[in-house]
């Protein structure tokens, strides 16, 4: 019999396609491993804001949300992260200035700029006026969209005090956009405490990811699995490479292992 594992699972394009749909193959056999005895856990960019439609229906027994600004296990928060307004003001006006568009996450509230087209959240969403930003408080990340500064140009300025990685989430994408978080948050220290909180071999950890904000857990995990519709980074540093999210690559890795089978 395989023995318990812990199973972490990235959001967007892991369990989530382009379309914000949880392939059902993949909801049944994250079940089958639970029913096993398998410990299931999300680690993800996402705040709890951000958990809505089909993956409120998973049963969790964790989360690494924010990147690992905040970490819950067994209905218990283990460790929450905010960032200072105070800390965030530099780089926030810098963002502005150039015109960027900035959406920032708490725990439970994700606020959108008043311009922004695209709600993605439901009814867990604020809006904000970018001169009254200063009124939102406990912040654990923030990602921006339509800067004029490269991404490596950010991170070379501010690169004592926080860690941008290109931002996969929805729309916003590509060389102007980016998702930021406070240097030492990773989904790989988060891992890490639910691990220590539960006693957990290392070996015994299995990963899924698809993009650069997962490399540090691949790399982490006993067994790390990139997605294959993810980035080259990623497939490089990774033990296994699965099926696309759209071709049920959860599910098929997941059988693979022995994971799913009663």
């Amino acid at each position: 019999m395989t023995l318990q594992k812990a199973i972490f699972f990235d959001i967007d394009g892991t369990l989530v396609n382009a379309a914000g749909e949880v392939p059902v193959s993949a909801l049944q056999s994250i079940d089958k491993a639970r029913k096993r005895g398998h410990r299931i856990f999300i680690a993800t960019g996402r705040s709890k804001a951000g958990l809505v439609g089909e993956l409120g229906n998973i049963k969790f027994d964790g989360m690494v949300l924010g990147s690992g600004a905040y970490i819950e296990c067994e209905n218990k928060t283990l460790y929450r992260k905010t960032i200072s307004n105070g800390q965030l003001t530099d780089i926030v006006n810098c963002l502005f200035s150039e015109g960027a568009d900035i959406i920032f996450e708490t725990e439970d509230k994700v606020y959108l700029p008043m311009n922004h087209e695209i709600n993605l959240w439901g009814d867990n969403v604020e809006y904000y006026y970018a001169r009254d930003w200063e009124s939102i408080t406990n912040i654990h990340k923030f990602i921006y969209r339509n800067s004029k500064s490269d991404m490596d140009s950010l991170q070379k300025r501010f690169s004592d005090q926080f860690l941008i990685l290109p931002n996969s989430f929805g729309e916003v994408q590509g060389e102007f956009s980016g998702e930021v978080t406070e240097i030492g948050v990773t989904k790989k220290t988060g891992i890490r405490r639910i691990q220590e909180h539960l006693d957990i071999n290392r070996k015994d950890i299995i990963a899924f990811g698809d993009n650069w904000n997962d490399i540090e857990m691949i790399k982490y995990a006993g067994i790390g699995i990139a997605m294959g519709n993810g980035v080259e980074e990623l497939k490089a540093v990774a033990d296994i490479v699965t099926p696309s999210v759209e071709d049920d690559g959860v599910a098929i890795q997941l059988n693979k292992l022995g994971l799913t089978s009663i």
